[in-house]
């Protein structure tokens, strides 16, 4: 009897050993479960006080064409020619480094200019967010806080053949017109984040200037230049002007 009784204290034990070590690993994965979900919400914290510091200690970079700085030619060959001067100017908080500004000038056709200059703008300027060089090996620009550039000068060539593809008539008048627009972004980094890309996009339309109807918008006529006194470059009021 008494070696009977201690097989069943032996498989009491036993079972008592079985709750105890299930007990203790149901403790250990709510313990586990608890330390990831610490994680989780520390990480989230961080994130998001990162996110704040971005907000308000990033730089924030602005695109202006002045007035009176841009002309557009046509030379021999029937190509076109833009002149014209961007400035740029830091209005946030901390050093804009990294600058980069890319333009290009397209000639949508005239049922073309709801979509076309952002298509073009988000395809091209898109992929420069995936330039993994470091500011520093690129040799190019910083703006601090508060500080503008002086006009900045660029140029854009136009082929005939673009001009020619994108040229359209007016009832009762032999010659060709084109609606050129100007499509570009300034793509820049922060100083504390150097890895990581924002841009200021812009998009103007590129017309002739008349006092007799200063907010009207007029098309160039091919082959015949429109000096500095006559153009005009208005925001496209279809989109492409952003800052991220």
């Amino acid at each position: 009897m008494k070696i009977v009784t201690g097989f069943k204290n032996l498989r009491s034990y036993e079972k008592v050993n079985v709750v105890f070590n299930g007990l203790t690993t149901v403790l250990s994965g709510l313990t586990l479960l608890a330390v990831i979900a610490y994680t989780c919400v520390s990480f989230n914290q961080w994130r998001t006080a990162e996110n704040q510091l971005e907000v308000s200690e990033r730089p924030w970079m602005t695109v202006d064409i002045p007035n009176g700085v841009s002309d557009f030619s046509f030379h021999r060959g029937g190509h076109a020619f833009l002149r014209s001067a961007l400035v740029l100017k830091n209005i946030g908080h901390s050093p804009a480094i990294g600058i980069a500004s890319a333009y290009i000038v397209i000639y949508p056709r005239r049922n073309e200019m709801f979509d076309t200059p952002v298509k073009k703008q988000k395809e091209l300027f898109e992929p420069l967010r995936k330039e993994k060089s470091m500011p520093g090996e690129l040799g190019v620009g910083i703006l601090f806080p508060g500080q503008q550039t002086s006009p900045l000068g660029f140029s854009a060539s136009v082929a005939k053949e673009t001009v020619d593809s994108g040229s359209f008539t007016f009832p009762d008048d032999p010659g060709k017109y084109v609606t050129p627009v100007l499509v570009g972004c300034v793509d820049y980094r922060l100083s504390f984040a150097p890895e990581r890309h924002h841009q200021t996009g812009f998009i103007y339309m590129i017309g002739k200037y008349k006092p007799t109807e200063p907010t009207h918008y007029i098309s160039i006529q091919v082959g015949i230049d429109v000096p500095l006194s006559s153009l005009k470059l208005d925001q496209c009021f279809f989109g492409g002007h952003y800052a991220d």
